[in-house]
C-alpha cells in the first residue's frame, strides 16, 4: 500500500513522530515529507507515491518552505490531504491557498494525544481505506474553523482620494491592484483543482491568465483544469512558449500527448522534462509506459528500471498503469523491474 506523507515544521518534530508512531501502530506507512523547500524534484517525487497527505500545522509551519512546496505539490497532483491544528495559529496567505476545504482535527491546547485516535481515522478516509466499526470515535469535535480569517479590504474611499490627488499615483495602484486580482484568481483556482472541480478552476484560471497573460505559471496550472487533451497541449504549450525551462509544463504536455495517442511527442517532452530535473522517478515511469505504447520494450525496460532506482517504490506506483497498457495491448504481463530488485 502507498505510504501516507507526513509535511511539518522541524519545530514540530516530537508531535509529528508522535503522530507518525499512532499511525505505525494502526498499521499505516508514513514517510516525512522533504523540508527543504528548495528540493523540488524530491517533493514531486515524495508526492507522486503518496497515498494522502498529513499537514501538522503551528506557528512555526507559516514561515516554512518546505510546508509549503510540499501542499503546492499536493494540490497539483489533486491528492487528499488532512490538517492537523496543534497551535490556535491561521495558515499564511500561500499555504491557505492549497489547504482552503481540506479537513482539519483541532489538536490545539495539548489535546493532541486524546485525538490521535481520531487522527488515524480521519488519514485512514483521505487514503481511501475502508473503516470498520472500531473506527467509529471521536475525531476532535469543536475543531476550529481554519478559514475562519477576516479578509482586508481596501477602502474604496481611500481609492478615490488617491485619483483625485494624483492621477500617476492612481494608475500605479492600479496596476498593482490588477497584479492582486491576478493573484487571488490564480490562488482561488489552484484551490478549486485541489478540490476537483475543475469547471470552477478554469473561469478563476482564465481571469489569471486575462489580467496576466504572460504568467507561464498560469497557464500551466490552467492546463491541469482543461478536460480535452487538445486544450491541455495547447496551454501548456502557451506555458512552455514563455518559460522554455518549465519541466512541469514539458512533463504535464507529455502526459497530455500521452493521452491522445501521440507517442512521439510524449517521449520527447518527457525526455525534455528529464533533461532539466534528472532526479524525478515519475517522469521516468511515465516515459517508460509512452515506451511501451511504442512497443520500444529495451527502452521502458531502463526506464521503469532507473524509476526504480530514483524511488524504490515505483514499481508499486505504476502497477495499475502498466497493466492497464498490457491489456490494451494483449500482452502477457511482464516484470519490468525484475533486474532493479
Amino acid at each position: 500500500m502507498p505510504p501516507l506523507l507526513l509535511a511539518f515544521a522541524p519545530a514540530d518534530r516530537f508531535a509529528a513522530d508522535t503522530i507518525r508512531n499512532a499511525l505505525a501502530s494502526a498499521g499505516l506507512a508514513c514517510d516525512i515529507a522533504p523540508q527543504d523547500g528548495n528540493a523540488r524534484s524530491a517533493i514531486v517525487a515524495a508526492v507522486a507515491v503518496a497515498r494522502a497527505l498529513l499537514i501538522l500545522h503551528s506557528r512555526a509551519t507559516t514561515g516554512d518552505a518546505g510546508v509549503l512546496r510540499v501542499a503546492e505539490a499536493a494540490a497539483g497532483r489533486r491528492l487528499p490531504m488532512l490538517v492537523v491544528r496543534v497551535d490556535d495559529t491561521k495558515p499564511g496567505s500561500g499555504l491557505r491557498t492549497f489547504l482552503r476545504g481540506m479537513p482539519s482535527i483541532d489538536a490545539t491546547a495539548g489535546k493532541l494525544p486524546e485525538r490521535l485516535a481520531g487522527i488515524v481515522v480521519r488519514a485512514k478516509e483521505a487514503a481511501g481505506i475502508a473503516l470498520g466499526d472500531a473506527d467509529a470515535i471521536d475525531d476532535g469535535d469543536g475543531g476550529i474553523d481554519l478559514w475562519s480569517v477576516d479578509r482586508r479590504r481596501i477602502s474604496h474611499a481611500w481609492i478615490s482620494i488617491g485619483i483625485v490627488v494624483l492621477v500617476a499615483v492612481a494608475v500605479l495602484a492600479w496596476r498593482g491592484y490588477d497584479r492582486a486580482a491576478a493573484q487571488s484568481a490564480y490562488d482561488r483556482g489552484v484551490a478549486r483543482l485541489a478540490d476537483g472541480d475543475l469547471d470552477a478552476a478554469a473561469v478563476n484560471l482564465d481571469e489569471a491568465v486575462r489580467r496576466r497573460p504572460g504568467w507561464a505559471a498560469a497557464w500551466r496550472q490552467r492546463g491541469f483544469a482543461s478536460r480535452e487533451s487538445a486544450a491541455q497541449i495547447t496551454n501548456f504549450t502557451h506555458a512552455i512558449t514563455l518559460d522554455a525551462h518549465d519541466a512541469d509544463s514539458l512533463a504535464a504536455r507529455g502526459r497530455a500527448y500521452l493521452a491522445s495517442g501521440d507517442a512521439p511527442h510524449a517521449r520527447a517532452d518527457l525526455s525534455a522534462a528529464l533533461a532539466a530535473v534528472p532526479g524525478n522517478a515519475e517522469w521516468y515511469g511515465e516515459r517508460g509506459l509512452v515506451a511501451m505504447l511504442a512497443n520500444d520494450d529495451a527502452a521502458a525496460q531502463a526506464d521503469f528500471r532507473e524509476c526504480m532506482r530514483i524511488e524504490p517504490r515505483c514499481a508499486q506506483a505504476f502497477a495499475a498503469r502498466i497493466a492497464a497498457v498490457e491489456a490494451t495491448q494483449q500482452r502477457t504481463p511482464h516484470d519490468w523491474f525484475a533486474a532493479a530488485q
